[in-house]
């Protein structure tokens, strides 16, 4: 029971200090027109476990294929390579298929 309360503190503890960046990153001069908005939650549970201006729905624009890119890299590795196959079914007749690519 100590360990379970130790981790709620501990994840309020989380989540006031992570408030309080984001807070404090909005207000930089750079960043002052900008909208920060983080959701996290436990891929097990699926509960969320930290929301900051979650309810706003923003473009996240090229930030996502950044997310994707290195998960893909992290995964696959840099030498990865995608292959597609090009395939018919039906007839090629006087250079017209005649079938389904």
């Amino acid at each position: 029971m100590k360990l379970l309360l130790f981790a709620f503190f501990n994840l309020l503890q989380i989540n006031s200090n992570l408030s309080k960046l984001l807070v404090e990153l909005q207000q930089e001069k750079n960043l002052e027109k900008s909208i920060v908005s983080v959701s996290i939650s436990n891929l097990e549970t699926k509960k969320s476990v930290f929301n900051y201006n979650s309810e706003k729905y923003i473009s996240p624009a090229s930030t996502i294929k950044l997310l994707s890119t290195a998960t893909a890299l992290s995964i696959l590795g840099s030498n990865y390579r995608y292959e597609t196959t090009l395939s018919y079914s039906g007839y090629i007749q006087n250079n017209t298929l005649f079938g389904n690519l």
